[in-house]
């Protein structure tokens, strides 16, 4: 005989069937905050501090001449890039050259490298434990032989913020460069830049192509050669080279616009160790909080060096 069930038991039994046809709905979790949260410090290197040299990995030996991140928060870093080092990986005639069978290091790599390595060792509970590298997303890019500073974002609200500065070309930049001849006084280039002027060089046209200004102005001369600063206005493809070698100023150390379109090269008796240009200044505002941010870079030793040889030359 079946006892019949008591009041509690049916109780439950409508509590089970109740909880099965209900709805699960999701939980209302706090979306995230875009941008450096309340109270975070961005990592802004102390003046004299030490620069971070990569560490060797599996890819390949140490990983260059050493790099310093000179500021960095959630959405972007600054980095000193080293004369040499490329700043993303490309193809080309003058891409860098692996060796014994290593890809060689480039920028944007090695501060990503650089971030994971700071991000694990300041982590809670993260001992031993490394954390992958995450990709900068490109905004700017510096020449191979060019020393200096690189902005790089971090997000995608930061990469749409500072490349439209980029674009409406707000972005403050300043090169130092040292050319042949003596550049007397300050001047402004402005011309159309194409990708080939004819014989597979960048240059000016007098019709077509795209609007560059370069305003340079000379700081040191040394009879043959000056020391001039170079602020850009646009920032085209290889703008301060062409301007000031259509001047009759090549920079020092020059290989690509050391002749005129379809002339002999000129030659180069500065004996420099590469090509004289520094991007010493960079100027925007911050892609999410719109405030003003500044950096500058001292020339590294190899520029300074020339430098002083030039002026014990004159």
């Amino acid at each position: 005989m079946t006892t019949p069930p008591s009041a509690q038991q049916r109780k439950r039994r409508r509590t089970r069937s109740s909880a099965k046809s209900r709805p699960v709905r999701p939980s209302r979790a706090t979306p995230p905050r875009t941008g450096p949260p309340r109270g975070e410090t961005p990592y802004r290197e102390a003046a004299g501090a030490a620069a971070v040299a990569p560490r060797a990995s599996a890819d390949g030996p140490a990983l260059g001449a050493a790099v310093r991140i000179v500021y960095a928060d959630r959405e972007l870093v600054v980095a000193e890039k080293p004369a040499g080092m490329a700043t993303v990986r490309y193809e080309g005639p003058d891409a860098p050259r692996r060796r014994r069978g290593h890809e060689p290091p480039v920028l944007d790599e090695v501060v990503a490298r650089l971030l994971a390595q700071r991000d694990s060792a300041g982590a809670p509970g993260s001992r031993g434990k490394r954390a992958r590298p995450k990709p900068l997303r490109i905004v700017q890019r510096l020449d191979l032989g060019t020393s200096g500073l690189v902005v790089f974002a971090r997000t995608v609200p930061a990469e749409r913020g500072l490349g439209a500065q980029f674009r409406k070309h707000s972005v403050r930049r300043s090169y130092v460069a040292v050319v042949h001849g003596d550049l007397a006084a300050p001047r402004r280039f402005d011309s159309l830049l194409v990708e080939n002027r004819g014989d597979g060089l960048r240059g000016s046209h007098p019709s077509r192509g795209k609007r560059a200004i370069t305003l340079a102005r000379p700081i040191e001369r040394f009879g043959a050669f000056t020391l001039v600063e170079c602020r850009l206005e646009t920032g085209r493809t290889h703008q301060i080279r062409i301007h000031l070698a259509e001047a009759g100023h090549p920079l020092c150390g020059e290989t690509l616009y050391h002749r005129p379109r379809f002339g002999q090269a000129a030659p180069d008796a500065s004996g420099a160790p590469r090509i004289m240009l520094h991007a010493g200044e960079l100027g925007f505002r911050h892609a999410l909080t719109e405030a003003a941010l500044n950096f500058t870079m001292e020339p590294p030793e190899d520029f300074r060096e020339f430098v002083e040889r030039l002026r014990m030359r004159r």
